[in-house]
């Protein structure tokens, strides 16, 4: 297979994970619970998590975080959070997908996605990728948004 071809192959890739993320953002928005910012869930960050490790030695690096970046800035404004907020969302979800592909390739070199060949087969894999995911979701869960100030009562 030639080289060109082997690029837009990566770059197709690339674009349907896009696809696969911007629903998985607007899904996780609409579990939000009501009186807050949170999200009950936030299904995007697992499709970051594969993307990323799916595409680790494709060649789109720099595609693969700027189409991480736009979506995750510009579907988080379109759903009411300020641009300023939108961009530390950004910074958080690249920071997030980075640490648990580091993690995974520590952790589970010999598995497909982190560099091996191997898929997942055993519950001691499973345990080393959950602490994985549980290690970047404790340390660096950004998705929390704080809650509206409580005012004070007047006693008067």
């Amino acid at each position: 297979m030639s080289t060109t071809t082997l690029a837009v192959r990566s770059a197709a890739r690339s674009l349907g994970f896009a696809l696969v993320f911007a629903v998985a953002v607007l899904l996780g928005h609409t579990t939000i619970m009501d009186g807050t910012s949170l999200s009950l869930v936030w299904p995007a960050a697992g499709v970051s998590a594969a993307w990323f490790a799916v595409q680790r030695d494709a060649g789109t690096r720099r595609l693969d975080v700027a189409l991480l970046a736009l979506l995750t800035w510009s579907l988080n404004v379109a759903t009411g959070a300020g641009p300023v907020l939108a961009l530390f969302f950004v910074l958080a979800n690249l920071l997030q997908v980075e640490v648990f592909v580091a993690l995974l390739r520590r952790w589970c070199p010999h598995l497909w996605g982190a560099g091996g060949r191997e898929p997942l087969t055993g519950t001691r894999t499973l345990a080393r990728l959950l602490g994985a995911a549980a290690a970047v979701g404790d340390v660096l869960d950004a998705r929390r948004r704080p809650d509206p100030p409580v005012r004070p009562v007047s006693r008067g």
